[in-house]
């Protein structure tokens, strides 16, 4: 089966290679695992660290079952602002980005 899953806001498995993935983040791997091809789809922003996971929208390739498409966001300094509220404006961009897939 072909599973997209869209997620904001979540470690991602390219972040570092001891992250502690979140719900979504073990979900994908736990269906990655039993076959299925997953495209999880999520912000270039690490809430976590609050910086820039990649300057623009990035797509990656983990392995055969499993692709990241990273989309441009903007970073901000507090979790309470305008432009953190503005984060689910990201997934507008899901829908142009999905022709490259």
């Amino acid at each position: 089966m072909n599973i997209w899953i869209f997620v904001l806001g979540e470690p991602i498995e390219s972040d570092s290679a001891n992250i502690r993935l979140h719900r979504s983040g073990m979900l994908t791997k736990y269906l990655v695992a039993s076959g299925h091809k997953v495209t999880f789809w999520t912000s270039n922003v690490n809430h976590v660290e609050k910086k820039l996971r990649h300057k623009e929208t990035h797509i990656s390739k983990l392995n055969e079952n499993y692709t990241e498409v990273i989309l441009s966001g903007r970073i901000y300094k507090k979790n309470v602002s305008i432009r953190a509220a503005n984060k689910t404006s990201v997934l507008e961009k899901a829908i142009p980005a999905a022709k490259f897939l």
